[in-house]
């Protein structure tokens, strides 16, 4: 599935409740792939998603690698789901979840900070099956070809908030990213906008 060239995979089959968005997170102890198939024979199976990047959780406690696809099943309908590794041996587990969701309540878009220091940063993320693990709040930037994240800071408890005192300066945008208890994430849809301006004093 995906990226790697197959050194083991394990399979399950998963019949969907009802319609809706749904993720398939698979954990393990080194990193895997996650692929979602449609069909009744294994040499007619038709693929309808597999995962893009990986992600750090904490699942019961312990630290997995974790990759996950998003899909919207058919009620009634049979999933065949493989997760797929390059190396021989690993634990690995799969989650069929509801994704979590999170919006940005601070700073509002457009916001400009005289400042680098003391930007209060704050969202609100729900998860409708489980429990908020950690939100990762970070700076978003880009030049042609290429872009990266410069991380903001961590929740791991309500209120979901912090004091930013090292941004960057410049127009950026900002982001935050949900993580569940069983892996699961998600980005905010809206990221907004911010301007922070060199100190007066910053010769």
């Amino acid at each position: 599935v995906g990226y790697y060239t197959s050194h083991g995979t394990v399979w399950w089959s998963w019949t969907a409740p009802e319609d809706g968005r749904y993720a398939a997170v698979a954990s393990a102890t080194n990193t895997v792939t996650v692929g979602i198939y449609t069909g009744s024979d294994i040499s007619g199976l038709s693929l309808v998603a597999f995962s893009q990047a990986s992600h750090g959780a904490l699942i019961d406690g312990e630290f997995r690698y974790c990759r996950q696809v998003e899909w919207n099943p058919t009620a009634g309908a049979t999933y065949h789901l493989c997760v797929d590794g390059y190396q021989s041996t690993y634990d690995v587990g799969l989650s069929i979840t509801l994704p979590p969701q999170v919006e940005f309540t601070s700073p509002s878009d457009g916001s400009v900070f005289a400042t680098p220091v003391g930007i209060p940063v704050a969202a609100e993320p729900q998860d409708p099956d489980g429990t908020i693990q950690r939100l990762d709040f970070y700076e978003i930037h880009t030049a042609p070809g290429s872009g990266w994240s410069v991380p903001i800071g961590t929740c791991t408890s309500s209120p979901w908030a912090l004091i930013w005192d090292d941004g960057s300066t410049g127009n950026y945008p900002v982001g935050v990213r949900a993580i569940d208890n069983l892996g699961a994430q998600v980005t905010s849809s809206n990221r907004v906008w911010i301007g922070v301006m060199r100190p007066a004093n910053d010769d």
